[in-house]
């Protein structure tokens, strides 16, 4: 059995329940410069269970990528194990993460708007 190595225990004090998956998915931080895999072990709309090599190494705060399904979320570790974490996803709304091309993009066509240029030219 595992074994909480710090922080939050694993109790079930969950808000919904979380579905079995295997899914890749990508955890980055520190401005992205920093990245490794994980396997995505049960999802759920407000948290997931990662399995990753060194729980030790990450700080508490990342981007989780899911390729397979297009998502993107800021995750906060609640719990971590030998080989595990649990996270919970920081979005209130639970909206997914936009990619930095796409917010400036909207930012670009927003001020575009506010100033009363046409909107609906392609922005380089």
């Amino acid at each position: 059995m595992e074994r909480p190595m710090w922080g939050h225990t694993m109790g079930q004090n969950r808000r919904t329940d979380r579905k079995p998956a295997y899914l890749g998915g990508r955890i980055s931080y520190n401005q992205d410069l920093w990245s490794e895999d994980c396997i995505v072990r049960n999802a759920s709309k407000t948290g997931a269970k990662l399995s990753v090599a060194d729980p030790r190494t990450l700080p508490d705060q990342f981007k989780l990528v899911i390729p397979s399904r297009g998502e993107t979320f800021r995750a906060r570790i609640k719990w971590r194990t030998d080989n595990q974490i649990g996270v919970e996803f920081e979005n209130d709304d639970l909206a997914p993460v936009i990619e930095l091309a796409s917010a400036r993009r909207l930012r670009a066509k927003a001020e575009a708007f506010a100033a009363g240029r046409d909107t609906n030219k392609k922005l380089h």
